[in-house]
């Protein structure tokens, strides 16, 4: 699994279900017995298929880390302040 996650760094979500559904048709057509295993050299076929939708140089991938800065989970949001309640 670590393996995947190092080749994979800038695929989205998305990207990474497309890379598995892959993955594992390349698995169902190779195999000739009823026993299937998703194997790490199944992942790498799949990987010359299926490229990232990102990249680090990216506009979107900047717009992100901006969203990310200003309103990620991390960031302390204000209570609401109502009136006579301050």
């Amino acid at each position: 699994m670590h393996e995947i996650v190092n080749m994979t760094r800038f695929y989205s979500g998305s990207d990474l279900k497309n890379l598995a559904i892959a993955a594992a048709l390349i698995a169902v057509t190779e195999s000739q017995s009823s026993k299937r295993v998703l194997t790490m050299a199944h992942f790498a076929k799949a990987l010359e298929e299926i490229k990232p939708s990102t990249t680090e140089d990216a506009t979107t991938w900047n717009e992100l880390r901006r969203w990310n800065d200003i309103y990620g989970e991390r960031k302390v949001k204000p209570k609401p302040r109502f009136m006579g309640f301050n």
